[in-house]
This record gives C-alpha cells, sequence and structure tokens, in this order.
C-alpha cells in the first residue's frame, strides 16, 4: 500500500513560528553534494529543487521517494533512493524538532514532541 505523505505544516506554524512550510529548505544542497555520484537520488533532488527555486516539496519528495516508479527497481536504484527517502525524512524531523525546541505558543504542540522522539 502506497502513501501519500500530507503534513499541514501551515497549521503548525500557527503553534511554531520557525515550523517548515511544505516548500522549504529540506536539506536539498547537502543531499544533492552526498548524492553526486548517485544519478538516479541526483536527478530526483535536482528536479525537485528546480521546480520550487531551489526548495524542496517535502509531500512530493516524500511520496514519491515512498512510491517509487516502475523504472526504480533497475538494479540499485531502490537502494539509493530507500536511503535519499531516510535522509529526508531525517531532515524534516530535525528541522520539527528545532522548531518545537524553541518557544511554542502556550505549549500548544507539547504532545507532539513525544512523537519526534
Amino acid at each position: 500500500m502506497n502513501k501519500v505523505f500530507v503534513l499541514g505544516a501551515g497549521f503548525t506554524k500557527a503553534f511554531a513560528p520557525d515550523a517548515p512550510l511544505m516548500i522549504d529548505d529540506y536539506c536539498g544542497r547537502e543531499l544533492h553534494e552526498k548524492y553526486a555520484h548517485f544519478p538516479a537520488a541526483k536527478k530526483l533532488i535536482d528536479a525537485g529543487m528546480e521546480r520550487n527555486g531551489g526548495l524542496i516539496d517535502i509531500e512530493r519528495v516524500l511520496t514519491r521517494l515512498d512510491a517509487r516508479m516502475p523504472y526504480d527497481f533497475e538494479q540499485g536504484v531502490g537502494d539509493e533512493l530507500g536511503l535519499l527517502l531516510s535522509d529526508f525524512k531525517s531532515c524534516l524531523v530535525d528541522k520539527i524538532s528545532a522548531a518545537l525546541a524553541k518557544d511554542v505558543e502556550k505549549g500548544g504542540l507539547r504532545p507532539y514532541r513525544e512523537i519526534l522522539r
């Protein structure tokens, strides 16, 4: 069963002003460098950044990496994209954790801190 990632970052921003948005800097430049020698992953990162003026649409990229395409199952490509999915998830969690570490409006998101641990 494929997943579709819907994050609702605009709502979160009402409680944590530093929370990332759906289209934001999700380590795109760093991952571009890290995956410079992995053609499928690099192509996906570059396409995402090009589409959004250097930023990443995290819902789109997580959905794309989780669902996969038929041509993603060529030898080695699946492993490459699996690692990239893990790196994007880590970047997202790090950004949310950093936002929650700051002063959060009236503690409205405190219950979610446990989910991120």
